[in-house]
């Protein structure tokens, strides 16, 4: 029973979990005013970086699955935030920031500093530094 206690007490993956929710928490509470939450603004940032993009390409980026992707996507669709083309091939679809969308990017941003420092102070520069991605995690398109 005490390995078992261990894995509730000490594993990684529970605290780093436990720790994304406490600072999603913190960012959508900064988002709020704006009508928007921070998985939003993750999928509208990154459409934003990559350029016209590919869902595929999306999810590969934001280490998402196939299904979260779409279900995000689909909520920016209905925002008018995002727009989708069908390619020439008529099989591709590519995806771009709207016009609402590049507006809104801009417009949270003093929100999202906001949640940037708080974040900082709630659990420390160092800690989040040491919590940066891989660096093989890149935001250039692949496709």
């Amino acid at each position: 029973m005490k390995k078992i206690k261990k894995i509730a007490q000490q594993c990684h993956a529970v605290r780093i979990r436990i720790l994304m929710r406490m600072i999603t928490k913190l960012y959508d509470k900064a988002l709020r005013p704006l009508d928007v939450r921070v998985t939003q603004v993750n999928v509208l940032a990154a459409i934003s970086a990559l350029g016209s993009t590919k869902a595929m390409e999306l999810a590969r980026v934001l280490c998402l699955e196939k299904s979260s992707i779409s279900r995000d996507l689909d909520r920016l669709f209905e925002k008018g935030w995002v727009s989708q083309e069908l390619q020439r091939d008529g099989r591709s679809v590519v995806l771009d920031l709207t016009p609402s969308g590049e507006a809104l990017l801009q417009s949270i941003l003093p929100a999202w500093e906001e949640a940037q420092r708080a974040a900082e102070k709630q659990f420390g520069k160092e800690t989040l530094r040491v919590l940066a991605v891989p660096a093989e995690f890149h935001w250039k398109s692949q496709a």
